[in-house]
């Protein structure tokens, strides 16, 4: 499902819960198809997307898009971890 499509269910059914947004998110990531970036595909997708949301799960949703779009932190680096 796209972006809006999942956004339009999620605006249309205010007794959908933060759950249900979540689960919409998770489909929709591991229903990209390969070699796309959940990044890239998240901006793409906030930028289809009004500024506001009717209901708490489309909100929940946007939020999760917004997570997914920030870029990578480096990471610790010169720290190894020890293997007993």
């Amino acid at each position: 499902m796209e972006v809006k499509e999942i956004w339009a269910v999620l605006q249309r059914d205010p007794k959908l819960g933060e759950t249900a947004a979540r689960m919409e998110f998770l489909q929709w990531v591991l229903g990209l198809p390969e070699g796309v970036s959940a990044r890239e595909a998240a901006v793409r997708g906030l930028d289809d997307l009004p500024d506001r949301a009717r209901t708490r799960s489309a909100e929940v949703f946007r939020d999760c898009l917004v997570s997914c779009s920030w870029p990578a932190s480096p990471g610790r680096r010169g720290r190894r971890r020890l293997v007993h």
